[in-house]
C-alpha cells in the first residue's frame, strides 16, 4: 500500500502474493475488494486498526467453513509476524514505486516473457473477478455492510476519536469497534444508538426505492 501525494494506492507485494490471493473463496475476495476500497475512500489512517479484525466476521457460503490453516498465511486471524506485515504496509515515493510497478518483462525462446514483478496492482484481480458471476454476488452481499462501516468510519473521523476512545464511551472492547467498521460485525439497533451517542452523533435510518416506479 502506498501514499502518493494525499491519495492512496493499494498493490500486491509480488505475484506470488497475487497468486496466494486468487486461491480464495469468491466471499473473502469480495470481502479482500471491500476493505480495499475502504482504505482508498478513508485512508490507512482511519482502516489500520480494522484489518487485523477485517476477515473475523461472518462470510457467505462456504467461506464460513475455512479453517485458519486453510488461508494465507497473512490472513490468518488477521496475525502474521512483525516483519511480514511491514512487508505488507510500506509508504514509497512516487517516483520510487511508480518504477516497480507494471509488468518486467525478458527474452524467452524468441519471445517476450513476463517474470516476476514488484508491486502489482490489484486492479488487475478485481477486473478479472469482475468476471465471475460468483464473485459479483458475493461483493452484491457485503453492500449494505460496509455501506454501513464507511458512515461508522466517518461519525468516529470527524468527533476526532480513536477506536479506544470510542470503545471505552461504550463501555466495549476496541476489538468491538474494529469490527463494527470493518463490516465484521451485524450490529444491533442498540448498539448503533450507542456509538452514536459516543461519537457525539444523531443516527438516522431512511429507506430507498430499488427500483423506479413506472410511470
Amino acid at each position: 500500500m502506498y501514499k502518493f501525494g494525499m491519495e492512496w494506492t493499494v498493490v500486491y507485494l509480488n505475484n506470488a502474493v497475487q497468486a496466494e490471493v486468487e486461491t480464495l473463496s469468491a466471499e473473502l475476495r469480495a470481502r479482500f475488494r471491500r476493505i480495499v476500497e475502504l482504505i482508498l475512500s478513508k485512508g490507512l489512517e482511519q482502516v489500520r486498526q480494522t484489518l487485523p479484525q477485517a476477515f473475523g466476521g461472518p462470510v457467505v457460503g462456504d467461506a464460513a467453513e475455512r479453517t485458519e490453516h486453510h488461508r494465507p498465511r497473512h490472513l490468518r486471524g488477521g496475525k502474521q509476524p512483525a516483519r511480514r506485515r511491514a512487508a505488507r504496509f510500506r509508504q514509497k515515493k512516487r517516483e520510487d514505486t511508480a518504477a516497480r510497478l507494471g509488468d518486467r518483462t525478458g527474452e524467452g525462446e524468441g519471445r517476450r516473457v513476463s517474470v516476476s514483478r514488484m508491486y502489482v496492482p490489484v486492479e488487475e484481480s478485481f477486473r478479472r473477478w469482475d468476471q465471475e458471476p460468483t464473485f459479483r454476488r458475493a461483493y452484491g452481499v457485503l453492500e449494505d455492510a460496509f455501506a454501513l462501516a464507511a458512515e461508522l468510519i466517518d461519525a468516529r473521523a470527524q468527533a476526532g476519536l480513536s477506536q479506544e476512545t470510542v470503545a471505552e464511551r461504550m463501555r466495549t472492547s476496541q476489538q468491538t469497534i474494529s469490527r463494527l467498521e470493518g463490516g465484521a460485525a451485524n450490529p444491533s439497533l442498540r448498539t448503533l444508538r450507542r456509538f452514536a451517542q459516543a461519537t457525539g452523533t444523531k443516527l438516522r435510518i431512511s429507506f430507498e426505492p430499488t427500483t423506479k416506479k413506472a410511470r
